[in-house]
Parts: structure tokens; C-alpha cells; sequence
């Protein structure tokens, strides 16, 4: 499992193996959502906050894709196809 911390330290990012993508809001301990359509099986991926107040959320995925998601919607909302073969990666955005 990895993390991410926003930046006002209201929100943790969670990359659980086999789980996908979880938010969780610290400041009233509870879970937020579950973001679908990025795998994670056998790799340590680590996800990112961005944007305006940390909205957008961008994790890499076994699939070769990055996806890109707003922190209030499970879906993504934007997929950047880097390659047929391989892993892809995020990129910290501090």
C-alpha cells in the first residue's frame, strides 16, 4: 500500500494492492469514496493530488494507462493511453 497527503493535510490517497484507488477525509476520520478503473495487482503504484485545492487526482495502472480523476466523482474523468505494453507512471505535481 501506498499514500498521498494533500496538501492542507485534509485528505489521504490510498493505493491498495488489489483494491484500487481510496480517499479518506482526515480532518473527520472517514471514508470518502472508491475510485474505479485503474488496476493494481502486482506493482507499488503511487497516485497524486493536483489542480485547484488538490481536486484532481492522478493515478498510474497496470493496464499501461494513467488515469485522471476529480476527487468528487469515482469515475475518471480523463484516461491517457502512454502505451500497449508496460506500466505507466504519475508524476508528484508539488
Amino acid at each position: 500500500m501506498t499514500f498521498s497527503l494533500s496538501s492542507d493535510e485534509n485528505y489521504i490517497l490510498l493505493n491498495v494492492l488489489e483494491d484500487g484507488l481510496h480517499l479518506y477525509d482526515l480532518s473527520c476520520n472517514t471514508f470518502v469514496r472508491k475510485y474505479r478503473g485503474n488496476r493494481q495487482s502486482m506493482y507499488q503504484i503511487h497516485s497524486a493530488f493536483g489542480g485547484d485545492n488538490d481536486e484532481l487526482l492522478a493515478t498510474g495502472s497496470e493496464c499501461g494507462t494513467v488515469f485522471i480523476f476529480h476527487r468528487e466523482k469515482e469515475t475518471p474523468i480523463k484516461e491517457l493511453t502512454g502505451h500497449s505494453i508496460g506500466r505507466a507512471v504519475t508524476q508528484n505535481w508539488l
